[in-house]
């Protein structure tokens, strides 16, 4: 299924700030559900479908965790 050209990519991106990959990749899901539940025949996922997405979407990831990840050290070399 395309994208629309409606769609925002930067805006999407601003909108996922402290999600991880998985979480943006099941938004992208959901938005893809959205757009089927209007229609099986439907093209393209629409802004209204990542934005219904994103209304129910909740990031996991804590502050804490990436600070963590950006801390992380191992025989003194940083990892990321």
């Amino acid at each position: 299924m395309s994208i629309s050209t409606d769609v925002d990519l930067d805006h999407f991106a601003e909108a996922t700030e402290g999600f991880s990959g998985a979480e943006v990749v099941n938004i992208c899901d959901e938005a893809i559900h959205y757009a089927m539940r209007e229609s099986f025949l439907i093209e393209a996922v629409y802004t209204r479908h990542f934005e219904a997405a994103l209304d129910n979407a909740v990031p996991r990831i804590t502050t804490e965790m990436c600070e963590a990840y950006e801390n992380w050290f191992v025989a003194g070399v940083k990892k990321i």
